[in-house]
């Protein structure tokens, strides 16, 4: 008989060396107590890095949208000095911009002389001017987009943007 008390006396010492003198509840809780605030600021530094590289792309694909808007239109429109008694189109031009900026939804208003670039969500927001001395309406909220350079008969040029 004290042969097998003695193992079993050396069996309870053996798997209790890692607890270390704390109740293995205790142990448990700890470790996932840890883990849990490790998780919160790995999410939380991921959340900061994606919100400050979202503005930095964004800023960067609205001002390819303005240059692709620009050189469409640069494209179509040719200053003549003939002014037909009605209204002419005098060119079409089909583009395909981004479906989405930054991985936002946006729209692009033609006001005045200038593009306005608007994103939802987060404000991601830039205005560029067109360059051209045109009377411009529409807008589109990305994909194909066609860019129609109408003569009017009173001498007016416009440009019309709309979504296909």
């Amino acid at each position: 008989m004290r042969i097998h008390a003695r193992q079993h006396v050396l069996h309870y010492r053996r798997n209790r060396r890692f607890l270390l003198g704390q109740n293995p509840l205790l142990s448990h809780t700890i470790a996932i107590g840890f883990s849990l605030v490790l998780i919160l600021l790995v999410m939380t530094t991921l959340t900061s890095l994606r919100d400050n590289y979202q503005d930095f792309i964004g800023k960067n694909e609205i001002s390819q949208v303005c240059s692709i808007l620009k050189d469409s239109i640069g494209k179509i429109f040719v200053d003549d000095e003939y002014t037909s008694p009605t209204n002419t189109t005098k060119g079409r031009i089909v583009v395909a911009l981004p479906r989405r900026i930054a991985d936002l939804n946006y729209r692009v208003r033609l006001l005045n002389n200038s593009f306005f670039i608007e994103t939802f969500g987060t404000r991601i927001n830039d205005t560029c001017k067109a360059g051209f001395n045109l009377t411009y309406n529409g807008s589109t909220t990305g994909s194909l987009t066609e860019l129609i350079y109408v003569k009017k008969d009173n001498g007016d040029n416009r440009i019309s943007v709309t979504r296909i």
